[in-house]
């Protein structure tokens, strides 16, 4: 029988630029204050990336949002801000939705979304 080696996301290990909590521009404040985002809701930016992490609700799990303004994010910046900014990553389970057509928002051209998976 194969022996199955765990190891980290190789992504881990490349160089990403430093991840910073920095004000939200006034555009996401208003969203914020209205309720258009989560309460509670932080933004980082990671060189050109920006990204907004919002914490649990009874509901939902841990969700981030990632973009960049002239191409989507790559999977190291994806992986990077997952388990730089959700606490105790390592031991919950993220993932990328594809939901039906009818359901599907698009709000910014290039920006991914990553869901804490929860467990029943």
């Amino acid at each position: 029988m194969a022996q199955i080696v765990v190891r980290p996301p190789s992504a881990l290990s490349k160089a990403v630029p430093m991840i910073r909590e920095v004000d939200a521009p006034p555009q996401l404040k208003l969203l914020m204050q209205s309720g258009g985002i989560q309460p509670d809701t932080r933004y980082f930016r990671m060189g050109k990336a920006k990204i907004l992490v919002s914490p649990p609700t009874p509901r939902t799990g841990w969700h981030i949002s990632i973009s960049r303004e002239d191409h989507y994010p790559d999977w190291d910046e994806v992986v990077a801000a997952w388990y730089s900014l959700v606490p105790d990553a390592a031991e919950r389970e993220g993932m990328m939705l594809l939901p039906p057509l009818a359901d599907y928002i698009n709000v910014h051209e290039f920006c991914f979304q990553v869901h804490e998976v929860l467990k029943p």
